[in-house]
């Protein structure tokens, strides 16, 4: 559940690993209801926080509720003295690159990946640059990606035109071929989102 959890945070905000990774208790406890019915919940370490504040990680209300279950019987059964909500079994916070390696390990689970395709494994890195280009080339508003990103807009102008034609389409394959694979073993799939 940990896992998938963190592809859903990942795909649907494009953060940093250490965003997730540095996600508490305490902040999911503060988390605001949106208008719209999103749940955003403010972390405060992370990267960029001295420059552009909180980031925000925004939930729609399944996926919230998914990490209310998990932190209330999941969790909650790990002994831990520190309040990251994604920790090892260990009860240590994960770090940002142990984020990115669970990332890549549900994406092989999920029969996604194949290691002999040339093609490069999921991280979160590799779903923040997709996620800029996709909003980047639809939109054209490169300041807009920046601020989304915790970006520079210097940064924005020197990466942002590479196009990821080869890697952009990954998200929406990997969607697909989960929701077949759900559907072949007659998960049922809510058509919510």
């Amino acid at each position: 559940m940990r896992d998938h959890l963190l592809v859903l945070i990942h795909l649907g905000n494009a953060h940093r690993s250490g965003v997730t990774a540095n996600i508490t208790v305490g902040e999911y406890n503060k988390h605001e209801l949106n208008s719209n019915g999103t749940y955003i919940i403010s972390v405060l370490n992370h990267k960029t926080f001295d420059t552009y504040g909180h980031a925000h990680v925004v939930l729609n209300p399944i996926t919230f509720k998914w990490l209310t279950i998990f932190i209330t019987k999941i969790r909650s059964q790990i002994l831990s003295h520190c309040d990251n909500i994604f920790l090892t079994w260990s009860g240590q916070p994960m770090t940002s690159g142990a984020i990115s390696v669970q990332l890549g390990s549900l994406w092989k689970k999920a029969g996604i990946f194949d290691s002999e395709s040339g093609k490069r494994n999921i991280c979160a890195t590799l779903i923040r640059k997709s996620a800029s280009t996709g909003v980047r080339e639809n939109t054209g508003n490169i300041q807009a990606v920046a601020d989304l990103m915790g970006h520079d807009p210097e940064t924005a102008k020197k990466h942002y035109t590479r196009c990821m034609r080869d890697t952009a389409p990954i998200g929406g394959l990997a969607i697909i071929l989960i929701t077949r694979k759900l559907e072949k073993s007659g998960v049922q799939m809510k058509k919510e989102f």
